[in-house]
């Protein structure tokens, strides 16, 4: 939805060529809920879903530029595409060493996070189930802080610190990383990568690989509708059993590793890329 709101539009419009690829075969590939074109829609939190869908910025040669791991909201989006034509100049520099360029990616990718507003860290909050797997997952995921911090919360010493500060803050929050700094320090290490060798699944994998907010399950004020006493909430259908259903033909095509298409947007039509 972002990409179709200003002030994204504009700037997808004026300065780049649009395309996507069906990432649906490959492992690192997350799964949802089915989401009917009239369903519901609500509003999400940046990175959320980043198994789901990733948003690369290429340079003309392939070589990405910037990569943004699930949903993002049109203002930071809009941000961050700019910092990717930033990073594409430099890339274009011919009065550069390659070893300077990558220096320069990196120090952009960090300081474009120390920057942001904070509503963008607001709307970076990783969500309760994606903070829950991160946290079961250990000390030594790169998406919770340094293992002191973390130890300290846990045993509820960090509290008076955040408060403290003035922080309306849960536990979680001070030891699990917003999405916007994982992906800003993930994408530091990545400098100029081409996209045929970028690491797509490791870059994406922090929370679940199954992502659904029961859209179709909320009433108009998004509160989830109940069911009778005793009765079950209804099992939702997955994108996987819709294409498996639809095209199961197809859908065993794609799981034997038969390569996805991938199509490019240019001039209002749609051109076929294999």
């Amino acid at each position: 939805m972002s990409l179709s709101k200003e002030p994204v539009f504009s700037e997808l419009r004026n300065h780049f060529v649009c395309g996507y690829r069906d990432i649906s075969s490959e492992p690192y590939s997350g799964n949802s809920g089915a989401h009917a074109v009239n369903g519901q829609a609500v509003d999400t939190t940046n990175g959320a879903g980043p198994h789901n869908i990733q948003l690369f910025v290429l340079d003309p040669d392939g070589t990405v530029l910037h990569c943004m791991p699930g949903y993002w909201n049109p203002n930071d989006l809009a941000a961050e595409l700019k910092l990717a034509q930033r990073i594409g100049s430099i890339w274009q520099n011919n009065s550069m060493s390659v070893e300077q360029k990558k220096i320069q990616f990196s120090k952009l990718q960090l300081e474009h996070f120390r920057s942001h507003s904070k509503e963008t860290i607001a709307r970076s909050q990783m969500q309760g189930f994606d903070k829950h797997a991160e946290l079961a997952r250990g000390k030594n995921a790169d998406t919770v802080r340094l293992a002191s911090t973390a130890a300290a919360c846990m045993d509820g010493s960090c509290e008076g610190e955040a408060a403290r500060k003035g922080e309306e803050q849960d536990k979680d929050e001070l030891i699990v990383k917003s999405t916007d700094e994982i992906m800003h320090e993930r994408m530091s290490k990545r400098p100029f990568m081409a996209y045929t060798a970028f690491d797509t699944g490791k870059f994406s994998d922090y929370g679940t690989h199954f992502y659904d907010k029961h859209e179709d399950a909320l009433d108009e004020h998004g509160k989830m509708l109940t069911t009778e006493p005793g009765e079950p909430p209804p099992k939702s259908a997955t994108m996987r059993d819709v294409l498996a259903k639809a095209h199961p033909r197809i859908h065993h095509q794609r799981s034997s590793n038969v390569s996805a298409k991938a199509c490019v947007k240019t001039y209002g039509q749609l051109r076929e890329q294999r």
